[in-house]
């Protein structure tokens, strides 16, 4: 999200708010019985996200319908119930982060 650094106080409840949106339109995706997680073993709970400071892991049917439904949540869905919310609009990935760009082209060797 353009405009607030790593490290900016902000930075951390930006951040739950998020997460908090994005866990709430996968609560609701599921109840719709759009999207289905994954269970470790059969009697644990079925895990649907994973969310650490730096990455975020999304667990789902590897099928297009799937595909269509995460995407639209990460698209529209973040966007319409959080970004907007806030009215930050999203970086062009050219910043950094823990001193290294946040968003790596194809010649790696390059930006490394």
């Amino acid at each position: 999200i353009k405009g607030h650094a790593s490290g900016d106080p902000f930075s951390s409840y930006l951040f739950i708010l998020c997460v908090k949106g994005l866990s709430m339109l996968i609560k609701d995706a599921e109840r719709k019985d759009e999207l289905h997680g994954v269970k470790i073993c059969t009697d644990g709970p079925v895990v649907f996200h994973l969310v650490f400071a730096d990455n975020s892991l999304l667990f789902f049917r590897a099928d297009v319908r799937e595909a269509v439904v995460v995407r639209k949540i990460l698209d529209e869905g973040l966007k319409n119930d959080v970004i907007s919310l806030l009215g930050v609009t999203r970086g062009n990935g050219g910043g950094k982060h823990l001193g290294l760009p946040s968003s790596v082209g194809r010649s790696k060797k390059a930006i490394f």
